[in-house]
């Protein structure tokens, strides 16, 4: 999925320097969210930090780059890329897989138990 972004924002590199927890509230998502923060260096050659203001399960790891638009006028209100702020958790995948291909299973047998059914 392609990402857009207004003209006037500018891309950077940033590094990941530590995440604040916060409690979700969310009804379909209780748990915990992390809230990655984030030094970059703007055009001007100021280094600044900020909290991306969009947390995740699974956010980017301390001392990892991640790619960061901003405003020039205010780099303290950049904000990560989607790409960047929501990773799947690949421990996940293995179960996922497991689910989906039992699902599959399980409707092929129900299939064939009908056909046969209706067949005698």
């Amino acid at each position: 999925m392609s990402e857009t972004h207004p003209q006037s924002q500018l891309t950077a590199v940033g590094v990941v320097t530590g995440h604040t927890s916060r409690r979700s509230h969310a009804s379909d998502q209780p748990g915990i969210l992390l809230f990655p923060s984030v030094r970059f260096q703007a055009e001007d050659g100021r280094m600044v930090e900020f909290q991306n203001g969009v947390g995740s399960n699974a956010p980017p790891e301390v001392g990892e780059e991640v790619a960061v638009y901003y405003d020039p006028d205010r780099p303290e209100e950049a904000k990560l890329s989607w790409g960047s702020t929501f990773r799947p958790n690949l421990k996940l995948l293995p179960v996922v897989f497991g689910v989906f291909v039992g699902g599959m299973v399980l409707m092929f047998v129900a299939v064939l138990a009908l056909v046969l059914w209706v067949s005698w």
